[in-house]
């Protein structure tokens, strides 16, 4: 009897032993954060706050009065939740509640910066795209080179196409923005572990699917992770000159330029343009919307819009696929001019995917209202309504950053007498104003999309179709 009792007082003991040890021994730190988050971001993000709203129909007379969503609620009642159960939760699975909650404003420029503008979290040893049929390793490692060209079928076991609901609570936005987004989330081990997909940070095990059909299983192992501040943007990763991180990686696609599309042949360069003289097509691919160092927005453009009027080309394509945004203003003048002075016998296509977003949508407006552009692609990262701009505040203890949106963007050009007026001058806004609806502005004149197999046999399929019009 009084070796029971000895035993029980033992596996007693082991059992608070094991309780305790689930504890984050972080989690007074961890709250702090959170009431700092909970503080902060209601008080600045305007996405997130109830607000009034109108609709109106094609000639500005008012329809509808509505009330937008309440959703500060649902966050306090979020973070309620989470404040009770921090101590017994990991510190990725913390992050990845505090994702969810930011998520909550359903912006796509609210956000908690972890993997795309900022490196805070792990990522593994293959670099992957979502195409038309699926997310494929387009590099790798020497070390994990089987896994090139590979369609990735399941993670630790999970059909990827069952993941997506749960990663895509941990940003806001529209379904494009959030297709772009599992890009980066589906591949951080610390995102895995924090959903409860994985319990292993070292490495992810991937059921893959080779060219010839055949499914296997692989343990990628996770990079050694290195913090910085610096904008990662995975759709460069798609062109094999795009050398932006140290690693060593190998390009499914050969590093040549030839036969290589020329979308993939400048990642790197915010801005560049060439005249095809077989198709009689200008083509200019916009990457980012900001200055270069060596040659401002301004004089470039004053250079192609001087060119295209010399050469009166039957086509001109601006290529916003890899532009996720920038400064607007850098872009304003030169959609004047570009409307007084581009060749009434040229025609304007605007070519778009899913991660052409922010500055470029703006862009894209543009070339459509003043240039009757023809876009062709997929549809767009956010809608013609949305916050940005705004600021960012640090959580004390771990640092994270919180991006927070408090301007107001319009492009409908209707009335809102609630959320202010467009961005652009009122004289640019009388002279080229539109009664035309948010579908018409941005619809696609013809939706193509990627597949992996036309990456592979390098073609454009967006421009060769612009080409063959």
């Amino acid at each position: 009897m009084k070796l029971n009792r000895h035993f029980y007082l033992l596996l007693l003991f082991v059992l608070q032993l094991n309780f305790l040890g689930a504890q984050n021994p972080k989690a007074k730190q961890w709250k702090e954060d959170l009431d700092h988050l909970v503080r902060y971001f209601p008080a600045n993000d305007r996405s997130l706050v109830p607000t009034q709203a109108y609709l109106f129909d094609e000639e500005g007379i008012q329809l509808q009065y509505f009330q937008l969503a309440n959703k500060l609620d649902l966050f306090f009642k979020k973070a309620d939740e989470l404040r009770e159960e921090i101590p017994n939760l990991k510190d990725n699975e913390i992050i990845v509640r505090m994702a969810n909650l930011v998520a909550l404003a359903d912006n796509a420029h609210s956000r908690v910066y972890l993997l795309r503008n900022r490196t805070v979290l792990s990522s593994l040893a293959i670099r992957t795209y979502w195409f038309a049929d699926g997310l494929y390793v387009i590099r790798a490692l020497e070390s994990t080179k089987e896994a090139l060209g590979a369609k990735i079928i399941a993670i630790n076991g999970t059909k990827v196409e069952d993941l997506i609901e749960k990663v895509d609570a941990l940003y806001g936005g529209n379904d494009s923005w959030k297709k772009y987004k599992r890009i980066y989330y589906l591949n951080s081990p610390d995102i895995l572990e924090g959903l409860g997909i994985i319990e292993n940070t070292d490495e992810v095990e991937l059921t893959l699917r080779s060219s010839d059909g055949k499914e296997f299983r692989m343990k990628i192992p996770a990079l050694p992770l290195v913090k910085n501040k610096t904008p990662r943007e995975v759709n460069r990763d798609l062109s094999p000159f795009h050398q932006q991180e140290e690693q060593n990686w190998l390009n499914i696609l050969p590093k040549t330029k030839e036969d290589l599309p020329l979308f993939l042949h400048f990642p790197e360069k915010a801005y560049w343009y060439q005249y095809q003289e077989k198709s009689d097509i200008l083509y200019f691919q916009h990457n980012r919307v900001q200055n270069e160092k060596e040659k401002n927005f301004e004089t470039f453009a004053n250079e192609m819009i001087a060119e295209l009027k010399q050469r009166t080309p039957g086509k001109f394509v601006i290529d916003l696929r890899f532009n996720t945004g920038g400064d607007l203003t850098i872009t304003l003048p030169y959609w004047k001019k570009l409307a007084e002075q581009l060749p009434s016998e040229t025609k304007v296509f605007v070519l778009t995917t899913y991660h052409t977003f922010s500055a470029a949508i703006s862009s894209v407006v543009h070339y459509r209202r003043l240039l009757d552009a023809q876009i062709i692609g997929e549809p767009v990262g956010d809608d013609l309504t949305n916050w940005s701009e705004g600021g960012r505040f640090y959580l004390p203890n771990s640092g994270l950053e919180i991006k927070y949106a408090n301007g107001f963007h319009d492009m409908t050009f209707f009335p809102r007498p609630d959320l202010g007026k467009i961005m652009s001058d009122p004289e640019f806004r009388k002279k080229y104003e539109q009664k035309i609806t948010q579908t018409q502005v941005l619809s696609l004149d013809k939706e193509i999309k990627m597949s992996f197999q036309d990456y592979m046999e390098k073609k454009d399929v967006l421009l060769e179709y612009v080409k063959n019009l």
